[in-house]
């Protein structure tokens, strides 16, 4: 199992090398860490838990052809906590754990996970918002065939069912997500939320 972690580092620091500003690219990550990140995505998904106790991206991991930035443990914690839209989307197994340029975010679904692999699904920053006077959190940023479903002044209203049906899937596999990203096989990550 671990090799598949191995090829995807090496593909990675073939990349970039072995440092970027003298730090590490992948760094050891720490059992408090680990514990941290397990208590935020809980235990289905073993592989990606496991991907991050042995490799943890650097803090300012460099932004990939596609426009990625993988977060380090730290960073997923906060997106998913402190920001929009992972601190929305986190309540229902959903966590950021990349980033755009244009702020967006890449995640996991723990609901939609196959041995321990979850599908990896794409945000944009401006997905959902809490709606103050109605005290329930909207989606705003949706397909056109979804929006067609509502009238307009009806809210889409933050669940996983509308989650799945609002967010496109960039592939099935975590693991292949990452193989695919440390191979610079995607051309622009942002174009998956290019709804029409």
């Amino acid at each position: 199992k671990m090799k598949s972690y191995e090829k995807i580092i090496g593909n990675f620091e073939t990349m970039f090398g072995q440092e970027v500003d003298g730090e590490p690219l992948f760094k050891q990550t720490t059992t408090q860490q680990l514990e941290k990140l397990k208590g935020l995505v809980g235990n289905s998904v073993t592989a990606f838990v496991d991907f991050y106790k042995e490799c943890q991206p650097c803090h300012g991991f460099p932004t990939l052809d596609c426009y990625v930035n993988l977060l380090d443990i730290e960073s997923i914690l906060d997106e998913n906590t402190n920001l929009a839209p992972g601190n929305d989307l986190s309540q229902f197994g959903v966590f950021v754990f990349a980033t755009t340029v244009g702020g967006n975010g890449i995640c996991i679904d723990t609901n939609d996970c196959k041995d321990g692999d979850p599908a990896v699904l794409i945000a944009s920053c401006g997905f959902c918002f809490y709606n103050e006077e109605k005290q329930y959190i909207e989606i705003a940023d949706a397909p056109d065939d979804v929006m067609d479903e509502y009238a307009d002044d009806e809210p889409i209203i933050l669940n996983y069912p509308n989650i799945k049906k609002c967010l496109p899937r960039i592939e099935k596999s975590f693991l292949k997500f990452m193989d695919k990203l440390s191979r610079n096989c995607y051309d622009d990550i942002e174009e998956y939320l290019d709804f029409d």
